[in-house]
């Protein structure tokens, strides 16, 4: 377990992604809602704490249910886009995925990244 934990080097983005969305830049975090590593309610208390212009109106967003199109729910989706730059932050928590959203809850993955890349989100 040592070696492979030893193979993954955190990285501080939190000082990276504010001038991002400030810029115009779309940004996508998610999280699965069995994951203990990385577990939802952090990650969600992470990006609920940016300073960027669009700070107040993340925070305010009432998560939305994301469903698949014949209706399966993905999970639960906040979002807020700045008007003026169209700069997003979407936060996103899958159900019934650990750590691999992609092997764990596919479909979703799938709909999700599908969604975030065409501008659906």
């Amino acid at each position: 377990v040592h070696y492979y934990l030893s193979c993954d080097i955190p990285c501080n983005y939190h000082q990276f992604l504010p001038d991002a969305l400030n810029e115009g830049l779309r940004i996508l975090v998610y999280a699965g809602d069995r994951d203990l590593m990385c577990n939802w309610m952090g990650n969600l208390a992470w990006v609920e704490e940016l300073h960027w212009k669009g700070a107040a109106g993340f925070r305010a967003a009432v998560p939305v249910d994301y469903r698949l199109p014949k209706g399966k729910g993905i999970g639960d989706l906040k979002s807020y886009t700045l008007p003026a730059s169209g700069g997003q932050l979407v936060f996103i928590r899958v159900n019934g995925a650990g750590h691999s959203v992609a092997v764990d809850a596919p479909q979703g993955a799938l709909r999700m990244l599908d969604d975030f890349l065409n501008h659906k989100l």
